[in-house]
């Protein structure tokens, strides 16, 4: 059908790294805020419970100053979500030369300012001590812990602003832009249709017709990736 191989594959791909599957696959049991990926997912159920019932996520406490509110926690989750479950993420896949978690992550995901705002607005009475998480911790054998030298504050003092804070928090993995450009959500009502599949397409120069759902597109290039 003429499709580029490369290019249908980083249209339906799941990342290189610990938890992740090792292709996009239905998972009926995805937990909490991870549901709306249950039709096609890189993470399995197992890894669905954990992200929520988890005080650590990669080494990393969310209460490393002190609880995290609630209302910040289920942005983080949703996000955290998004990160293992996403199918969506190739285009912006970039190899890692040294991690315990993995091969590859993503950067300058373009992350809708709307999204950005909401996470922010949860979290921006909350307390840290670095403004990068990726790279700002210190690595000890009781995980990711803040810098001996630093002090907790609140993250509208660490970051001034919301589209800092999204950009800076996970090492430059998103770059927020405005939501009349092409942008993805890092979470979406279970139920709905996955509005990151037709970013990721246009991202990759793949065409949709006008006649059939970004869904259908999605499984005619899986579909013609696997007969290639």
């Amino acid at each position: 059908m003429g499709l580029d191989r490369n290019r249908t594959t980083l249209a339906n791909t799941c990342l290189v790294g610990r938890h992740y599957k090792s292709e996009p696959t239905p998972e009926p049991t995805l937990f909490k805020h991870c549901k709306p990926w249950k039709d096609r997912s890189c993470c399995t159920g197992n890894t669905s419970e954990a992200i929520h019932t988890s005080d650590v996520w990669l080494h990393l406490s969310w209460n490393h100053c002190g609880n995290m509110s609630a209302k910040c926690l289920q942005q983080f989750h949703r996000e955290t979500c998004f990160y293992q479950c996403s199918p969506n993420l190739g285009p912006w896949k970039t190899l890692i030369e040294t991690s315990s978690f993995g091969n590859e992550r993503y950067r300058n995901v373009p992350l809708c300012e709307t999204d950005c705002s909401n996470w922010w607005n949860a979290c921006k009475d909350d307390l840290t001590c670095v403004p990068n998480w990726g790279t700002g911790m210190d690595f000890t054998d009781n995980g990711y812990v803040c810098p001996t030298e630093s002090t907790c504050k609140p993250f509208t003092e660490i970051y001034g602003n919301s589209t800092n804070f999204c950009e800076v928090v996970w090492d430059n993995s998103y770059k927020v832009v405005s939501d009349r450009e092409p942008c993805m959500h890092y979470w979406f009502a279970e139920g709905s249709d996955n509005p990151n599949d037709k970013i990721t397409l246009m991202k990759l120069g793949i065409n949709q017709t006008t006649t059939i759902s970004t869904n259908i597109a999605i499984l005619i290039l899986v579909f013609c990736m696997n007969f290639m």
